[in-house]
């Protein structure tokens, strides 16, 4: 009899001794039954080899572990009630785990050496403000059917809401899907510079999330889906960073002493350069002047640059005051703020868009009225800022250029002359009579001649001494405008005062005039008379004065120091009150009323007058 052979596999043996065999039947028998043995056995081995081989996650939950749609226990796939779908990437290993339950090098043998019992972490995901979960002993994953499970408080992936603030808390297995942002945190965050932002408008679009942050949309939580993907993106396209910048500090927890950074992208810059403003988030912006600390061209001289911090986008309004004009942007940018930070520098002088000023302009589009070269050249040929200022106006705006370095000519003359209606400006005719002094160049000197224009003390002149014969210049009708009383670029005195030594010309003369910017370049033409009293050489005879202009209550006073008619330089005629006194408040239908230098006869502006409109005694 052969040998008893033993085989061992697996450490199962089985002993086969060898029988006698009848017959070939017998053996064939014996065969089947071995063969039936063995496939047995490589069952039992092979099962064997699986339930030893279960050594990743996915053999027992999936990694990262599957949820069940109804919270129920699905024992062919593993899935049970959880949320861990949505807080890990579809890429995560074991590593991941340990955000929220602690254990580092997780492997298969977690569940024996935790004794079957579910483990959090005492600070979930190493939250700033300890965010916990409120089920924190060690607990077993239940056999109900659809176990009662906790939630998270403070942790920084809900970015460190709870259960006080939230409502109503996140439940871990919870099937209710978020439906909008505030879920974790306001939809409108209202921390750092979130409140400026989200209150602006861009290029006609209202910034939103998107405008600095990858495209979330409503519902589209692929920056909170994982414990992994919590940290706060910036598009790069901003230039967003800063020197020790994290994501900690975008949490509540952290401010207001939080590090962020800062963009140098055009939404802040001055229009012209992109990225010339670097902006560090959460500081407090100050006003326009946050963007635009450095206006060019001729911006100092429109602008009020000490109140510029406070102007409003669009505005027309005009707060000149004292000897600084302060016209608000919308006189020469677009007033509809959709057209603000879109890309390019907006000009348009649409007289549709009101305003005292703008509303005089002589173009009613958004195109023309202009040129513009960004940067290098600007003009404003409609704009009624540099007109005349007469009720219809006449333009000149398309000689001055914003980026003119200097102007060292008459300021005055380049929209209305000075004296209006000269240096080939349109303006009313009157004004060639209001000018250096009454009858100036026509005053008889009571022998043979007229008396000379000017002269020294000494001299018997119609002009030089304004204590006897007053200057007529701008100030005298327009004083609530201009005060100064010399003006040496008027046409009609800078024959004499050249500036030189005399006897050949004059110099100590005013020039740029003192102007109240409130009156000049608002709309209106300001008559507002001086409170002052009016000299003049323009004596008429005796006896004339006697008869009427002593006796008028608004007439004159001579003065002559005992000496005869048109004698020497004390002989003068002062008016018995001031101009604004006696004066009734001058308007286009009446005129001037009551005015001294008129012998009081009501005379309008623009009529036509002879000697006898006034010395009615000629008639």
């Amino acid at each position: 009899m052969p040998p008893v052979s033993t085989l061992h596999m697996n450490c199962f043996s089985f002993s086969i001794r060898s029988l006698p065999m009848k017959n070939h039947h017998e053996v064939g028998h014996f065969k089947n039954r071995l063969m039936i043995v063995l496939l047995s056995l490589f069952s039992i081995l092979v099962m064997a080899g699986q339930s030893f081989a279960a050594t990743t996650c996915s053999s027992c939950h999936g990694m990262p572990p599957l949820d069940s749609a109804n919270g129920t226990r699905v024992p062919s796939t593993g899935a049970f009630k959880g949320s861990h779908q949505k807080h890990m990437g579809a890429t995560a290993n074991p590593e991941a785990c340990n955000k929220c339950h602690g254990n580092t090098n997780y492997n298969s043998t977690h569940a024996a050496t935790s004794a079957y019992m579910i483990q959090m972490k005492s600070n979930v995901n190493n939250s700033p403000a300890i965010g916990t979960y409120s089920r924190t002993a060690p607990f077993p994953q239940s056999s109900a059917q659809n176990p009662t499970l906790g939630n998270c408080s403070n942790v920084n992936c809900h970015f460190e809401k709870n259960t006080t603030n939230r409502t109503p808390a996140p439940v871990w297995g919870n099937t209710t899907p978020a439906v909008d942002c505030s879920f974790c945190h306001e939809s409108q965050p209202g921390t750092a510079s979130h409140p400026k932002h989200l209150s602006a408008v861009a290029g006609g679009a209202a910034i939103t999330c998107a405008s600095c942050h990858p495209n979330y949309g409503a519902t589209n939580f692929s920056h909170a889906t994982s414990a992994g993907k919590h940290p706060i993106i910036v598009n790069m396209s901003n230039n967003y960073g800063g020197v020790g910048v994290t994501n900690i500090d975008w949490l509540p927890s952290q401010l207001p002493n939080s590090n962020f950074g800062s963009c140098t992208t055009y939404c802040h810059s001055d229009g012209t350069v992109p990225g010339s403003i670097s902006t560090k988030w959460g500081n407090t912006s100050t006003g326009c002047d946050f963007c635009h600390p450095n206006l060019r061209g001729k911006h100092s001289a429109h602008v009020n640059l000490l109140n510029f911090a406070t102007a409003t986008y669009g505005s027309t309004v005009n707060n000149s005051a004292g000897i600084i004009y302060a016209f608000g942007c919308g006189n020469c940018h677009p007033t509809d703020i959709s057209k603000h930070i879109n890309g390019t520098v907006d000009i348009t002088l649409n007289s549709n868009h009101t305003g005292p000023l703008k509303s005089k302009n002589s173009v009613a589009n958004d195109t023309t009225g202009y040129t513009q070269n960004v940067g290098v050249s600007v003009t404003c040929a409609a704009a009624y800022c540099h007109s005349n200022g007469m009720s219809s106006p006449t333009f000149y705006g398309a000689a001055v250029d914003w980026y003119e370095a200097s102007y060292a000519g008459d300021k005055c003359a380049r929209c209305h002359g000075n004296s209006p209606g000269t240096g080939g400006k349109v303006g009313s005719a009157a004004h060639s009579a209001h000018v250096v002094g009454i009858h100036f160049d026509d005053i008889f000197n009571g022998v043979s001649k007229k008396l000379i224009i000017s002269g020294g003390n000494t001299v018997n002149a119609a002009h030089g001494r304004n204590n006897r014969s007053t200057t007529i210049s701008c100030n005298i009708c327009h004083y609530a405008t201009v005060t100064s009383s010399a003006n040496d670029k008027n046409v009609y005195c800078s024959g004499c005062h050249d500036g030189a030594t005399p006897p050949g010309g004059y110099k100590n003369l005013v020039y740029p005039l003192t102007v109240n910017t409130a009156n000049h370049v608002n709309g209106t033409v300001d008559v507002s008379f001086i409170n002052q009293k009016i000299a003049t050489k323009a004596q008429v005879a005796a006896s004339a004065f006697n008869g009427y202009t002593a006796a008028n209550a608004g007439g004159w006073t001579r003065n002559s120091n005992g000496m005869k008619f048109k004698t020497y330089t004390s002989s003068y005629d002062v008016t018995k009150t001031t101009l604004l006194v006696a004066a009734a408040p001058y308007t286009t239908a009446n005129g001037c009323q009551n005015v001294a230098c008129h012998a009081s006869i009501t005379v309008k502006w623009n009529d036509t007058v002879t000697c006898t409109n006034c010395h009615t005694r000629l008639r």
